[in-house]
């Protein structure tokens, strides 16, 4: 039985509630949301709570270099890594190259990637970025001349 039929056949909310084996708060409001000309809700569904935009990007300066993309994105490839492993584990330069390299730009040689403060992240990028791959070519070419 349906609680408004109900309500017809016994006149009351309790009687109705009783019934149906509802609330009478239940029936209150479905009897005032039909006298108001509403009709039954077809579904009811809660109004989703959602804090969040749509932005849209644009790029206002040219991209990196292909090679610090990689850079940056073999530093992040392995969490809770320190730098030189991370990059070593990414296929790149061993973690004495990159030891080394840091060490020239005045940073931790075990630092992570994630650690580094945004201003020194910045400094990574290019030309300092250029930087570092610079210093890996001199840890390199120094490591070739005390094989030679």
């Amino acid at each position: 039985m349906e609680i408004l039929e109900a309500y017809d056949l016994t006149g009351t909310l309790r009687g109705a509630a009783a019934l149906v084996g509802c609330d009478h708060k239940t029936v209150a409001r479905l009897v005032r949301r039909e006298e108001a000309g509403g009709g039954l809700p077809v579904a009811v569904r809660p109004r989703p709570r959602v804090d969040s935009a749509l932005m849209r990007l644009r790029r206002v300066a040219p991209a990196p270099a292909a090679g610090v993309v990689r850079l940056v994105r073999d530093a992040f490839a392995h969490r809770r890594k320190p730098l030189a492993s991370s990059l070593e584990l990414a296929g790149g330069p061993s973690r004495q190259e990159v030891r080394a390299a840091l060490e020239r730009l005045e940073l931790e040689p075990d630092v992570r990637a994630e650690r580094l403060a945004p201003a020194t992240r910045r400094d990574l990028s290019p030309p300092a970025g250029d930087a570092l791959a610079g210093a890996l070519q001199l840890a390199r070419s120094a490591a070739a001349s005390m094989v030679a």
